[in-house]
């Protein structure tokens, strides 16, 4: 008779089995909506959960080799109350590097937005080049162009940690080897091999080495 310890390792083995699999299955579709979509993809992809995806026909989509996608609580349970979001404008660029892993966040891009080599994005952050509407607000009788928000490039350089939560926003420029903490705001520029973390991205004593 089986033990309650065998009973949990035979179970352990058969959820890692189907969430490969599941995984498999996930990437080969996330690879044939962005294909379809027009975006080039480096080998090695893997997507784990549906990904919400928009690429305008006008749009550019440039995806590195060895990219993570985890979307939904199957693999990373932290942000997965929303899935992995990709929203890519008419005329947009959205430039994403090798190696670079991502969990349950939101990129839009109306402009451009580079994300370097190797950086990690934890559950639930939010990365945007535009204000997404208006500042500040104005009525319909102002005419179509009031609607337009402002926007400003986001460059994430090499090796850069963001935080669960954190946002990034429009202008934004975060130099190699930085950390985001949760829940961190970002809005201009932050040095290399800083720490920061709060709603206004507040650098911390400590820095780390650029090697």
């Amino acid at each position: 008779m089986a033990t309650p310890l065998l009973i949990r390792q035979i179970n352990h083995v058969a959820r890692q089995a189907a969430r490969t699999a599941l995984c498999a299955a996930f990437t080969v579709v996330a690879r044939m909506r962005l294909w379809l979509n027009g975006a080039q993809v480096g080998s090695g992809f893997r997507c784990s959960g549906w990904l919400h995806l928009y690429i305008h026909p006008r749009a550019s989509v440039t995806i590195g080799p060895r990219v993570r996608i985890h979307s939904g609580a199957g693999v990373n349970f932290v942000g997965s109350g929303q899935r992995m979001c990709i929203h890519v404008a008419c005329g947009a660029k959205l430039r994403i590097g090798a190696d670079v892993g991502m969990s349950n966040s939101v990129i839009v891009v109306s402009q451009e937005v580079v994300i370097g080599d190797e950086t990690l994005l934890g559950g639930g952050c939010l990365i945007t080049d535009s204000d997404l509407h208006a500042l500040p607000l104005r009525s319909v009788s102002e005419g179509l162009g009031a609607w337009r928000p402002k926007c400003a490039a986001v460059r994430i350089d090499r090796l850069v940690f963001l935080g669960a939560g954190a946002t990034v926003l429009k202008g934004s420029t975060i130099g190699d080897r930085v950390v985001v903490g949760a829940r961190s705001v970002v809005s201009g520029v932050i040095a290399p091999g800083t720490v920061v973390c709060g709603p206004s991205a507040t650098p911390l004593p400590t820095r780390l080495k650029i090697g």
